[in-house]
């Protein structure tokens, strides 16, 4: 595949770090550096399966400076997963679809593809997933994807640097959104009214295990119920109990009847502290949801939806036989994030 550009999604994030003076860049950079307790890619692997190591790991697989930011690849993997690949093989009816594990890509010679040397013993494995990010101070940039979000990215960095031995188990990193400049003003302005947590209720259709069965006539007499699942589902299911289904006898698929739940939490008292007390506490507890699932409404009839109350922009990122060009991606990540200090966006605050 030939060199290509893609636009892709940057989010800008803010460490805050209980319990500890020292920035993000300075711990991250003192765990996985030159003489650091992770410095060797074998030692920082988080297992998906705690203490299991034959599913699969996260981990920042490499990490480099690059004027002044340290930039780290954080990627994921399941041991011995298996890919589809389909074979397109001329004017036939249908083509056949097979599957090839990591384990059956052979490592036929001292040097791969790019002229590195292989080392005896070296294993392959399909990456599933990868999160680019750039940190200064305490200030992060950072492309995510499908299946590595920021959450897991916290998530990975409280683990990591704990088990560094940089972190006290004391302290909690906290990746926090920083609302765009209008939404600072609006919040700043007028208080906060309601905050409306939302989103779609997912069935799924489960078969009944007391289904009636004909022996005689050849159609089959199912009864199908249909589970909530997703978000939505888990929502109602911790504010009214597992059987809310049943309790409310719905007996259509769940995607037709087209149903969403929602969840209103309004202030009934008058709001006597505002500002940044106020843009924290939103910007912390909503950080991990989706922009769709939630919105702000503020006395006065001002409404917030979720990509109001992030800082987040696109960039062009050059791509070569499918990966990503990550000098190129540093480089432009690293603009992005000076753009948005010298313009006032983000405090020039480390």
């Amino acid at each position: 595949m030939a060199g290509e550009s893609k636009q892709k999604a940057v989010h800008y994030k803010r460490a805050v770090i209980k319990n500890s003076c020292s920035s993000l860049q300075t711990i991250l950079e003192d765990a996985v550096g030159v003489g650091g307790a992770f410095e060797k890619v074998d030692h920082r692997q988080e297992y998906l399966v705690p203490g299991d190591d034959s599913g699969g790991a996260r981990f920042i697989n490499k990490s480099t400076n690059f004027k002044t930011l340290f930039f780290g690849q954080l990627i994921s993997f399941e041991k011995g997963r298996s890919q589809a690949l389909l074979t397109m093989n001329g004017d036939v009816s249908f083509y056949n679809i097979k599957s090839i594990t990591s384990s059956q890509i052979a490592i036929s010679s001292d040097k791969d593809e790019e002229g590195e040397e292989q080392v005896d013993g070296a294993k392959r494995e399909f990456v599933d997933s990868f999160l680019y990010f750039g940190v200064y101070g305490n200030h992060i940039v950072m492309m995510q994807s499908s299946a590595l979000r920021s959450k897991d990215l916290e998530t990975h960095l409280n683990w990591l640097l704990k088990g560094a031995g940089v972190l006290d188990s004391s302290s909690e990193i906290i990746l926090q959104d920083k609302p765009t400049e209008e939404a600072f003003r609006q919040l700043q302005n007028a208080p906060v009214k309601s905050i409306k947590i939302g989103a779609p209720v997912k069935g799924s259709a489960v078969e009944n295990p007391s289904s009636e069965r004909s022996l005689v006539e050849v159609n089959q007499v199912r009864k199908i119920k249909f589970m909530p699942e997703g978000k939505g589902g888990d929502v109602i299911a911790a504010a009214v109990g597992e059987n809310w289904v049943e309790k409310l006898d719905l007996k259509e698929a769940l995607d037709e009847a087209n149903l969403q739940v929602q969840i209103e939490i309004t202030y009934l008292r008058k709001t006597t502290k505002r500002g940044q007390q106020v843009i924290d506490s939103i910007a912390t507890s909503l950080r991990h949801m989706d922009d769709e699932d939630f919105q702000i409404e503020l006395k006065g009839g001002g409404v917030l939806v979720g990509k109001d109350l992030r800082l987040s922009g696109n960039l062009s990122v050059k791509y070569h036989n499918g990966l990503v060009d990550e000098d190129d991606l540093y480089l432009k990540m690293h603009k992005w994030l000076n753009s948005k200090i010298s313009l006032g966006d983000i405090d020039d605050v480390t």
